[in-house]
């Protein structure tokens, strides 16, 4: 399942994973509970390109990192660097 939000240009994913990640502030290690939800950070140039994605599954690959804005709606988010539709 994948909902789209175009103000915040992501997408959410259902997929559990144990959260641990390094402080911006101080670069310290930290848990960060659990989540199932993930916001894909996606480039306006990469969006507008891959529209067809929608309600397909898809493989993203990128860099996972914490929400730290309000237009973050997940506890962390990948920030996309390439998305397919799997075949």
């Amino acid at each position: 399942m994948m909902v789209i939000d175009r103000s915040s240009i992501g997408f959410y994913i259902p997929m559990t994973i144990s959260l641990v990640g390094r402080s911006m502030e101080s670069n310290e290690l930290y848990e960060n509970g659990l989540s199932c939800m993930f916001q894909l950070s996606i480039s306006s140039e990469i969006y507008d390109k891959h529209l067809d994605i929608l309600g397909k599954y898809v493989k993203a690959e990128g860099k996972i990192f914490f929400g730290h804005t309000g237009h973050h709606k997940t506890k962390a988010l990948l920030k996309v660097n390439t998305i397919s539709v799997l075949t």
